[in-house]
């Protein structure tokens, strides 16, 4: 795999641009078949880093005494480490498969500004990963993505020290296949009532987050069946804490997923749900980077409707990320894996009787200079789960484990 890249920064006292491009070719081979592969990417942006103070509707030496000023800002950000940016980025592959071309694409476009950011995101075969709350395939589909966040109603306080109140997010979908709106669609909203900003942690109370997907299984006679599901998600408590190097994040709460309906359109009608769960929600994360060392370690919760669409799992989800230069040799290691229990399933299309099953990935890369300005890279992974990626040969039936990896020639 060949791969150029080039890094172009224009820096000022008004914006900072930032330029890149890359581009691969190469090969692999793993349990799903050897492959040939060309990869692409380019993007661009442009940030800006305003005081916030600038941003504040008015601020006043603070009567109290406790801060330096006391600030009100209105439908506006406030967070000193939120830059303005706008920004476009695209990137694909296409790859050969024995005698089968394909390939996958995305393309993203963003606007953030004062606490309000707007995205569009259109994907060609999307991929998913580990932590997707339903398992959908994106083998032959086409997604378009709108997402939108607004800045608080309300904030009080300086640069330092802020509390922040409700503030929204949302976003939608769209799938197509063979030109029909046909897949299904998602869509999600957010509502985030409290913030408490100050140097080295952000705490969050009481955030809210509503959700619905829909996956078409198959047409016959004009209709659509498939599947609707949607769920609340109720976070209590968030603490985002900085020291150095060290980041730790994590949050509490409840999710509920609501039953799973049957549904046939464009005449919808619902027939005996699948049985639905209330559980914990909870994930903690610690990462540490310096220099060219990091190292991070979580675990999660973790809740999925399966690729049948037909059963709800829940487990727990444990990460680990560690990467350092030895000498020369530069080596990257990210491990997640855990277990799933069903906890719900349906009576029309009863899964495969099981309490417990595990999945993870493992995926390493290592890099080290053969020449000025060249780089052999060697990368392998092994997955084990019934998820489907598009970049894979064939479609999973039931639980297995894939295994491969890439040699790459990187010139820089």
């Amino acid at each position: 795999m060949l791969r150029f890249s080039v890094v172009l920064l224009l820096s000022s006292s008004i914006a900072t641009a930032e330029v890149e491009h890359e581009i691969s070719v190469g090969g692999g081979q793993s349990t799903l078949g050897a492959q040939v592969l060309a990869h692409t990417k380019i993007g661009a942006r442009l940030i800006h880093a305003p005081e916030v103070e600038h941003r504040a509707l008015a601020c006043e030496p603070d009567p109290v005494g406790w801060l330096d000023k006391q600030c009100a800002w209105v439908f506006t950000g406030s967070d000193p480490h939120d830059p303005d940016d706008l920004g476009a980025e695209g990137q694909g592959d296409v790859w050969l498969a024995g005698e089968r071309v394909d390939g996958v694409a995305t393309a993203r476009a963003w606007a953030h500004g004062a606490g309000w950011h707007v995205e569009e995101k259109l994907a060609l075969q999307p991929i998913g990963d580990l932590h997707d709350r339903i398992w959908v395939s994106g083998r032959g589909v086409i997604e378009a993505r709108t997402k939108f966040a607004t800045a608080p109603m309300f904030a009080l306080g300086n640069r330092d020290y802020q509390l922040s109140v409700l503030s929204v997010d949302g976003e939608w979908s769209q799938r197509w296949r063979d030109a029909r709106r046909d897949p299904g669609f998602d869509h999600a909203g957010g509502v985030h009532f409290l913030r408490v900003l100050a140097p080295h942690v952000a705490i969050g109370f009481f955030d809210a987050k509503f959700w619905e997907q829909r996956i078409d299984q198959h047409n016959e006679g004009g209709y659509t069946y498939g599947v609707s599901a949607y769920g609340l998600d109720l976070r209590v408590l968030s603490v985002d804490i900085t020291a150095g190097d060290v980041k730790i994040t994590s949050h509490v709460g409840l999710t509920d997923q609501t039953p799973v309906y049957h549904s046939v359109s464009p005449a919808t009608t619902t027939s005996k749900p699948v049985p639905w769960a209330t559980a914990t929600d909870y994930a903690v994360e610690a990462t540490w980077r310096h220099g060219d060392f990091e190292a991070g370690l979580g675990i999660a919760s973790w809740l999925r409707l399966g690729m049948d669409a037909e059963a709800l799992d829940y487990g727990h989800l444990a990460t680990a990320t560690i990467g350092a230069p030895f000498e020369t040799v530069n080596w990257k290691l990210r491990a997640e894996g855990g277990y799933l229990d069903r906890v719900g399933g349906s009576p029309f299309a009863p899964p495969p009787p099981r309490t417990r099953e595990w999945m993870g990935r493992l995926a390493s890369e290592i890099a080290w200079p053969v020449a000025d300005h060249v780089d052999m890279v060697l990368r392998a992974w092994s997955e084990r789960s019934d998820r489907d990626d598009p970049r894979w040969n064939a479609a999973p039936m039931s639980v297995v484990t894939h295994v491969g990896g890439d040699v790459t020639v990187r010139l820089h």
